[in-house]
């Protein structure tokens, strides 16, 4: 990122072209008719050599600027984007940078300033977060920071025009085109590095992980049960709740035993982030092979991410027969399946695009806008409260043949976008949205309560339609919620994390509901990664044996994944030296075979 603020270069003595050449150039563009026209028409060489150099300087100036965006978020986020992310982006962008400039340039004088000025405009449009973060720092806030940072862009949008009245335009785009193609060529060579150094045996190993249990033999298909599985995105364990938010859920999980569920008590994740421990429950197994393949400072994450879409769960249930339903949200491992036989993401719009170009797009004035004088602040509530009204109808929508539905909500996940009663209020995070520790958590409990009351209604809506089969709904977190230390320092190790960090990033909620008389009570284990070892066991023929190593990992932060410590013993003693096992030099724990 770096490079692409880098302007260096050694103009060349050219000239702005004579009235004369210019006359000629307009006839082309079909203005003033005559002999220049005519001229122009026997030329043999292609239309782009035609074009005067100071707009083929501009032309390479905008296309240099259009890719530098997609490849600065490319190289941030190291391992969580790929070329099919980044091509889409670029083939828009590209687009955009050869046409602009050559509308304008026809338009003649202020056009062909406007035309030149184009790379600049386009620069400081991808850089919209520089105004807003200067307004933040003149003390302005929310919408009235946006204003000023908008009125900031306009203004060196405008003033990028003034410096192309001079005679001597051409030197100074040249400038421009140069300044800008070496920003483009350092940053082109990062990313194709970044891709070089990826490596290919991680996604062969995870392709094995995701075919660690075989196709089991099915029941006859009025025996399958529907499926209905609910992961609640960082909903906390009820000893979290209690102790760090000062919540009770008894009155929550009464409920649940009321309506037949089962759950453990303080059960804790295997994994304390998303990308692994949905790679490690959706697939059934351990993630130590990959692990023992993959460099510490690995910063790759596609092998998780094959993990998780093409998982071994969604395979097994679609050959046996299951209608596969996916309900993603903006993280893009789970936005949508290409697996899935329906994909339903909720309200659309700017939050409907992948998250690469939704955090392209959040570079520039766009969403910000929306946001703040639009009804961007509520388009995420409104999304989640499709998603949840989807999931009540989810099996009287349901056509013949069993139904699995895997619905990954960002709640109480934040932005925290509702209260208690399920209203959307202005979006809530800690730290940025002024706010402190203590009413964030206040903020937290409520979303934890909203989700309760809706997740209820939801069960009690599918359980009372008679489809012809049974039903099994789950409820299981994939991670806890983000200690306050973590979210003030994103990127900080987790490996020297406290026992009260290590219990709230690994606390999580795990429910099971089925029919008791069918399947008799479920063996629910200590952390998730049986969850569906025990549904495939009672559902197909076959019986298939149980992950006894349930250990729970920690890596050190989300660029270096595989980077990981094993702190089972931590969680299962508290009384354990806590910083002494994290300071360990090796993994504690040896492979487990996957079975």
């Amino acid at each position: 990122q770096n490079a692409n603020d880098l302007f260096f270069a050694e103009p060349a003595a050219l000239h702005r072209p004579s009235p004369l050449s210019r006359n000629r150039l307009t006839s082309e563009w079909g203005g003033s008719r005559g002999a220049g026209q005519n001229e122009s028409r026997k030329l043999d060489m292609g239309w782009i050599l035609r074009q005067p150099r100071e707009l083929l300087f501009a032309l390479g100036a905008a296309v240099s600027v259009a890719v530098i965006g997609p490849l600065g978020i490319f190289l941030d986020n190291p391992g969580a984007a790929d070329l099919s992310d980044l091509a889409p982006s670029m083939a828009v962008l590209i687009s955009v940078a050869l046409t602009v400039p050559v509308f304008f340039y026809r338009l003649g004088s202020l056009g062909e300033r406007i035309a030149l000025a184009f790379p600049i405009m386009l620069f400081a449009f991808f850089k919209f977060l520089g105004f807003y973060g200067a307004a933040i720092f003149l003390g302005l806030k929310d919408s009235v920071a946006v204003s000023a940072a908008v009125i900031g862009l306009l203004f060196v949008c405008a003033a990028s025009t003034a410096p192309f009245r001079r005679v001597n335009r051409e030197r100074i785009i040249l400038f421009v085109f140069v300044v800008s193609g070496a920003a483009a060529a350092a940053s082109m060579t990062f990313s194709l590095y970044e891709i070089i150094k990826r490596k290919p045996i991680g996604l062969m190993v995870a392709e094995e992980l995701t075919k660690v249990i075989a196709t089991p033999t099915a029941a006859a298909d009025d025996d399958l049960p529907d499926i209905i599985y609910i992961v609640p995105d960082r909903y906390a364990s009820s000893t979290v709740l209690r102790e760090a938010f000062g919540f009770d859920s008894e009155v929550f999980l009464n409920a649940l035993e009321q309506r037949g569920f089962h759950y453990v008590k303080n059960a804790r994740a295997n994994y304390a982030k998303t990308v692994e421990s949905l790679a490690s429950t959706l697939n059934m197994t351990d993630l130590e092979p990959l692990f023992q393949v993959m460099p510490a400072d690995s910063t790759d994450r596609g092998p998780l991410h094959v993990m998780i879409e093409d998982n071994a769960v969604q395979r097994v249930l679609r050959s046996i027969g299951y209608q596969y339903v996916h309900l993603g949200n903006w993280w893009e491992p789970t936005r949508i399946n290409k697996n899935a036989h329906k994909n339903y993401y909720g309200q659309r719009g700017f939050s409907n695009l992948s998250e690469f170009d939704r955090t392209l797009l959040a570079t520039t004035p766009l969403p910000w806008v929306e946001r703040h004088f639009g009804k961007g602040q509520t388009k995420e509530c409104r999304r989640l409260r499709s998603q949840l009204d989807y999931l009540e109808e989810i099996r009287a929508r349901a056509e013949d043949g069993p139904i699995f539905v895997f619905a990954h909500l960002t709640i109480p996940h934040d932005p925290i976008t509702m209260d208690a009663e399920g209203n959307c209020i202005k979006p809530v995070s800690y730290p940025g949205s002024g706010i402190s520790w203590g009413e964030f958590k206040g903020n937290y409990v409520a979303y934890v309560e909203q989700f309760n009351r809706r997740i209820l209604e939801i069960f009690d809506a599918n359980r009372s339609v008679d489809r012809g089969r049974s039903m099994i709904f789950v409820i299981q977190s994939d991670e806890g919620p983000y200690p306050r230390r973590l979210r003030e320092q994103p990127f900080m190790n987790m490996h020297g994390f406290g026992l009260d960090e290590m219990r709230m990033k690994f606390g999580i909620l795990n429910a099971i509901y089925w029919d008791s008389s069918r399947y008799g009570r479920p063996y629910l284990t200590q952390t998730p990664i049986n969850n569906w070892r025990i549904i495939f066991s009672k559902i197909a023929s076959l019986e298939i044996p149980l992950v006894t190593d349930q250990r729970s990992v920690v890596f050190r932060n989300d660029h270096y994944v595989y980077d990981v410590k094993d702190v089972t013993e931590v969680l299962a003693d508290p009384e354990s030296n806590v910083s002494a096992l994290l300071k360990a030099e090796t993994h504690p724990a040896e492979a487990l075979t996957p079975r």
